[in-house]
């Protein structure tokens, strides 16, 4: 069902909760819902959409069941999973190409493209830029991307390796 969704564009994913006891949906309607995180005071929620190439924001309502949609930031490239930096930027390892993605999952010789991507989420409108940018050559399929000690380090899907970029 996962390769309908994917193919069709389809907007068949959610966010649910589990308290331990019992689970419910928080979220559903989103497209390919991927990467999902909560800010520091948890008071807003952020989930990737991969094909809806976008992040929403949420904001908290009484409990950690309700979550009121606040706004999105398209980033014409298909989100993958968030990760903080200790600046409070969003980064994530995204897809620019979806369809050499999944050729890339069928045949580990056949290169995706890899993207990473920061996203300020400090003022009241989010803005995106890319820290990184391949054909797929030096990794393909970045899934996720985190700041350490300055250098930039990118994880993939498929790879058994991963990228360490130093900022000279």
């Amino acid at each position: 069902m996962a390769r309908v969704e994917e193919y069709l564009g389809l907007s068949w994913s959610s966010v649910s909760y589990f308290d331990g006891n019992k689970g419910s949906f928080l979220l559903q309607g989103l497209k390919s819902a991927n990467g999902i995180t909560v800010s520091e005071d948890r008071q807003t929620l952020y989930v990737a959409e991969a094909l809806g190439r976008s992040v929403k924001r949420y904001r908290r309502g009484k409990s950690n069941r309700q979550w009121k949609f606040a706004d999105k930031i398209f980033v014409d490239t298909a989100v993958d999973n968030l990760e903080w930096s200790d600046d409070g930027r969003l980064l994530s390892g995204t897809h620019p190409k979806i369809f050499p993605l999944l050729e890339h999952f069928d045949d580990p010789a056949a290169i995706s493209p890899s993207q990473v991507i920061a996203i300020n989420v400090q003022k009241p409108e989010m803005t995106v830029e890319t820290l990184y940018m391949n054909n797929g050559s030096e990794l393909s399929g970045s899934s996720v991307a985190t700041l350490l000690d300055g250098e930039l380090l990118i994880g993939a899907v498929a790879e058994t390796h991963f990228l360490r970029c130093r900022n000279e």
